[in-house]
């Protein structure tokens, strides 16, 4: 399953599309689901149909994502993984912090159970004789810490849990 915003209007909606045959898509927009057939006509041309209603569609490719015009309306494709990964977006559910370099455990700042905000720090990790502050990726509950002070840690170790 592919999870993808369209921005029409300034107003950004996700969806999430999961293939089934050549061709043939669900689509699933907030609590609506609809039913999709993707038929090519040229490089960056197609043709649409949703639930039996058919569209004519010009896309192309950009930095972000995709530009597709579709019956008038100009609609702007960006992934829910490069949103992430630019920042724009913030994850939700479950996170698991994971250490990106391997060092020791240098402090634990925060407390199972607190209250945490985006961009604070959690745990301090000494790498290379420089402190790097682990910080939040979310706003939410520190729900589990998984190292301790003076552990030693390699790339991928679980460092934090945050809901």
């Amino acid at each position: 399953m592919k999870k993808l915003f369209l921005n029409v209007r300034g107003n950004k909606k996700l969806i999430e599309i999961s293939k089934h045959g050549e061709g043939y898509y669900r689509a699933k927009v907030n609590d609506s689901e609809y039913n999709l057939k993707v038929t090519p006509v040229d490089k960056d041309i197609f043709i649409l149909e949703v639930d039996g209603r058919i569209f004519d569609c010009f896309a192309y490719e950009n930095r972000n994502g995709y530009v597709v015009f579709l019956n008038g309306e100009t609609i702007e494709v960006e992934s829910a993984s490069n949103l992430l990964k630019a920042g724009k977006l913030e994850k939700t559910g479950r996170v698991e912090v994971k250490a990106k370099m391997p060092g020791r455990v240098k402090k634990i700042i925060a407390k199972v159970g607190d209250s945490i905000q985006k961009d604070k720090g959690v745990i301090t990790l000494e790498a290379m004789k420089m402190e790097n502050e682990i910080k939040s990726p979310k706003n939410g509950v520190l729900k589990e810490i998984k190292v301790k002070e003076g552990m030693t840690v390699e790339v991928g170790t679980i460092l934090f849990v945050v809901e």
